[in-house]
């Protein structure tokens, strides 16, 4: 009678243990978007040439001080990207900052050309770079399941995006095999050959037609109760997250002005 009461207890620390495992641990991924889109819409009511730019530098150095770093060929084009981007606009502020040459008033264009390209690029790097770090530390799969509990996202939307980025990898392929088969007879094309591309609609037509048959069988519907393998539950720390860093960034910018 022992062994069987210890066997339950024994069972029940095992049912107990598996839910607290499939409990999302650390900041809600809804709570770092939330945080960082109102910390960039805080950052959009004042030019403030080296706070953005600090934001940038910070960004940057976060994302190559973790342990996880960021690949290389993935992190490397997007940082170009803005720095590409943030150059161009420093010399759209440079050279068009004359009031005659937009039909603005002389009292709002007082600064230098200088001062007016730098406060253009860098806003763009601020903003770019809070981007670029939520790209890549967020996790796709967990901020679609995190809008979905906490933020009330449609269910059919999310099982969208979700199916569509698992199918992402395999058009890659099928990809690469049409254009194989293509050359196998004799028919070079180019990348954006539209033989390519209708015989990948077609394609993408099926993948979708059997990927919402899936969904059915297995019980996938928009309405009713369902239950989630990773569960999400807002704490006190992601409020603090959501709403602390845009007052942080609010009172930053108020003391220096």
């Amino acid at each position: 009678m022992q062994s069987a009461c210890d066997e339950t207890a024994s069972y029940e620390e095992k049912i107990k243990a598996f839910q607290e495992s499939r409990k999302w641990r650390g900041l809600s991924p809804s709570a770092f978007a939330l945080g960082l889109l109102l910390a960039t819409i805080t950052l959009a009511f004042r030019f403030d040439i080296a706070f953005n730019l600090i934001i940038f530098l910070v960004t940057q150095a976060a994302l190559l001080l973790r342990k996880k770093r960021p690949r290389a060929r993935l992190y490397l084009p997007l940082l170009l990207l803005q720095l590409l981007l943030g150059c161009s606009l420093f010399f759209t502020g440079y050279y068009y900052h004359r009031p005659e040459g937009l039909g603005l008033s002389q009292s709002y264009w007082e600064n230098s050309a200088w001062r007016n390209g730098l406060q253009l690029a860098s806003r763009a790097l601020a903003f770019g770079g809070l981007g670029i770090f939520f790209a890549l530390t967020a996790n796709g799969t967990a901020l679609i399941q995190s809008f979905e509990q906490q933020l009330k996202l449609p269910r059919t939307l999310a099982y969208g995006v979700l199916a569509a980025w698992s199918i992402l990898p395999k058009m890659k392929q099928e990809y690469g095999k049409v254009r194989m088969a293509l050359r196998a007879r004799g028919l070079e094309v180019s990348p954006w050959s539209p033989k390519v591309l209708k015989l990948m609609l077609v394609k993408a037509v099926r993948w979708s037609d059997h990927l919402a048959m899936a969904m059915r069988s297995k019980g996938f519907s928009e309405h009713g109760a369902v239950t989630h393998w990773r569960v999400f539950r807002w704490h006190f720390y992601d409020f603090l997250f959501i709403f602390g860093l845009p007052l942080l960034f609010a009172l930053i910018l108020f003391l220096r002005k």
